[in-house]
């Protein structure tokens, strides 16, 4: 089953955000979710997944070129 962008959007936010408890004298025990950073470090994870990614396709789109300027350069010398 593929996951969808936007569950691995709510899946990175929540990786990344801070699971707290802490007691309050009137409630007791309060389990707490601090967010605030984390959808800034889901997109810094993301970007740099992509420059990896772009890296990688580059490297492979050079290789590819190569390879073909290679044979172009072998019909000519035919």
């Amino acid at each position: 089953m593929k996951v969808t962008p936007k569950e691995k959007a709510k899946e990175l936010k929540d990786k990344f955000s801070v699971q707290l408890r802490f007691f309050d004298e009137y409630s007791g025990y309060v389990d707490y979710t601090d967010s605030s950073h984390a959808k800034q470090f889901a997109l810094v994870a993301v970007d740099e997944i992509l420059n990896i990614l772009n890296f990688s396709l580059d490297f492979k789109m050079n290789k590819s070129i190569k390879y073909w300027l290679d044979v172009k350069d072998e019909i000519e010398n035919l």
